[in-house]
C-alpha cells in the first residue's frame, strides 16, 4: 500500500516546506509515499523553474528519496494490469500514450494504483487537478465493477491538510488553513478554501 503522488501536490508540499505532512499522512496509514518515475522527472524538472528553485523543493525531494520516504515506481510496461490501466485511464493504447508528455504523470499515478489494486493492494492517489481527479474517479468506478481485491482512494491536498490540522502535523507554527493558503501560490489547481471551513 502507498500514497501515490502526482507532481502538482508533490511540488506544492515541498515548496511550502510542509513535506512533514506527507510523511505523517503515510505513517498514519502504515504505508509509504510513492511516485511514478515520470512524476519524479517532472518534479526534478519543475524544481529548476524560478518559481520553485528559491524554495529548496529540489533538495527536499532528493532528501525524501534518499531517506526512502518516497518509493519511485518503475514506469516500464510490465504485466497486463499496468498497460491496460494506462489505456483505460488515457483512452489510447499504452505504448502510444507514454510517448505523450501532457498529463502523463497523473495518468501513470492512477495506472500504478489501479495495477496494484487489481493485485490486492489498497492504494491512495493524491491528485488535485480536475481532469486527473475525473480520470481517477472513472478508474475507481471501473475497479468497483471487476473482481479486484484491492481498491483506490482519491485524496486531495485540502483533505490531507485538514487531517494535518487535526493531528498537529503542520510545520512552522502555521494553522492548516494558513499553510494551505501559502500552498496555493504554487499550484493553480488548489481552489480557495470553501466558506465555513
Amino acid at each position: 500500500m502507498s500514497i501515490i503522488l502526482d507532481a502538482g501536490p508533490g511540488l506544492t508540499f515541498l515548496a511550502a516546506k510542509q513535506q512533514n505532512v506527507l510523511i505523517q499522512a503515510a505513517r498514519s496509514q502504515l504505508i509509504q509515499l510513492a511516485a511514478p518515475e515520470r512524476v519524479d522527472r517532472e518534479i526534478e524538472g519543475k524544481c529548476l523553474d524560478p518559481k520553485f528553485s528559491r524554495t529548496g523543493a529540489l533538495n527536499l525531494w532528493r532528501r525524501l528519496k534518499a531517506s526512502e520516504h518516497v518509493n519511485i515506481l518503475n514506469d516500464e510496461l510490465h504485466g497486463p494490469f499496468f498497460a491496460q490501466a494506462i489505456a483505460r485511464v488515457s483512452g489510447m493504447p499504452a505504448r502510444e500514450r507514454i510517448g505523450r508528455r501532457e498529463s502523463l504523470g497523473e495518468i501513470l499515478a492512477i495506472a500504478h494504483a489501479s495495477s496494484l489494486a487489481q493485485q490486492g493492494s489498497n492504494e491512495y492517489v493524491l491528485i488535485d487537478e480536475a481532469d486527473g481527479r475525473k480520470r481517477a474517479l472513472r478508474e475507481i468506478a471501473y475497479l468497483g465493477g471487476v473482481p479486484a481485491s484491492g481498491r483506490i482512494s482519491l485524496w486531495s491536498t485540502l483533505q490531507v491538510m485538514q487531517q494535518a490540522g487535526a493531528e498537529g502535523w503542520v510545520d512552522h507554527g502555521l494553522s492548516w488553513r494558513e499553510a494551505y493558503e501559502s500552498m496555493r501560490q504554487f499550484d493553480d489547481a488548489l481552489r480557495p478554501l470553501p466558506a465555513g471551513i
